[in-house]
């Protein structure tokens, strides 16, 4: 009977840990949708100082490159990981992390804004791939970026290389990109600031040209072909434009445009964190952002709610011999 109490002690306090973690994921998440939701969306030339949430494309200021699809992007987070066991138990282990911390600029038809994405907390959707499904050239360049860190590090490692238990995620924002903002604006003097790279204004151009023909622009981007533009398809589509306006920002021929197409978009202002305002930095806008936030909510609070209650009937028990007699272990 002693041990009996004991074990349902134990697993009334482990469903309650589980249960508390559910309902406090589930209510910030609750939160952070009510925020996106509250905060009224304005163009970047008319930001006011201070709390603001804005909207528009991501662009470089010296490009980056994503390691597994090696595509320009503003923002990218490698992950390498190794499965460790212990025992009967595994866990996923992290032998390298690099967080890009580089400037970029949030841009729409009005203006932009450089950010600085130090200490910004990000909403981004990531890619995960084991080593086995990497092809040669991500490879290479996951183990040159592991090497700027380790320079010991040996490319013919086996204990790193062949072990089917590595894994890689990678979070990108890619040039181009929708790009939500909810932070801290401030107006500066833009002669002291980054300046982003060439192509914005083609990049706005060149947009404005495929809007005035909504079914071509729909049917550009829709690359499966099945009728409808997923947000993926949108995400991968402005993504190409960026590309094909700059040339992919290597020195390749860009998309030159007609005569008088607008090539200009100027700078008005930083957004960044500050002790008052977090910046929260989305690779969508608000429509898909607040679908992504709440996707499974209601399942984490419910299912927080039924741990809680089987939990406290557990801890009950504990204390009322009758009906601890109802439970066989």
């Amino acid at each position: 009977m002693a041990n009996q109490k004991a074990e349902l002690l134990k697993l009334g306090i482990f469903l309650s840990v589980m249960a508390a973690g559910l309902l406090r994921s589930g209510f910030k998440r609750m939160a952070q949708t009510r925020k996106v939701l509250d905060a009224g969306s304005v163009p970047i030339a008319s930001a006011p100082q201070g709390f603001v949430e804005i909207q528009g494309h991501a662009w470089p200021g010296n490009p980056l490159y994503s390691y597994i699809e090696g595509k320009p992007s503003v923002y990218v987070s490698l992950l390498v990981q190794e499965k460790v066991r212990s025992g009967k138990r595994s866990h996923w282990k992290t032998i390298f992390r690099d967080d890009s911390v580089e400037p970029f600029f949030l841009a729409d038809e009005t203006g932009h804004a450089v950010i600085y994405p130090d200490k910004a907390r990000f909403e981004v959707s990531s890619t995960e791939m084991s080593w086995g499904q990497l092809n040669s050239l991500q490879r290479e360049r996951v183990q040159e970026a592991v090497r700027k860190m380790d320079p010991n590090f040996r490319s013919g490692d086996e204990n790193w290389i062949f072990k089917k238990t590595l894994r890689v995620k990678e979070q990108v924002i890619a040039a181009g990109a929708p790009l939500y903002a909810l932070g801290h604006f401030q107006t500066m003097n833009s002669n002291t600031l980054p300046r982003p790279a060439v192509g914005l204004g083609l990049f706005f151009s060149h947009l404005a040209k495929l809007r005035k023909n909504p079914n071509a622009l729909r049917s550009a981007f829709d690359f499966n072909r099945d009728g409808t533009v997923s947000f993926e398809e949108w995400y991968r589509g402005y993504a190409s434009v960026a590309e094909a306006t700059t040339g992919g920002f290597a020195g390749n021929t860009p998309l030159v445009l007609p005569a008088g197409m607008q090539n200009t978009n100027s700078c008005f202002g930083v957004l960044a964190h500050t002790n008052l305002h977090e910046l929260y930095l989305a690779d969508c806008h608000q429509d898909e952002l607040v679908r992504r936030i709440g996707s499974y909510n209601l399942l984490r609070l419910v299912g927080g709610a039924l741990l809680c209650a089987i939990a406290a009937i557990l801890i009950y028990a504990q204390f009322n011999p009758a009906l601890l007699s109802n439970f066989n272990m």
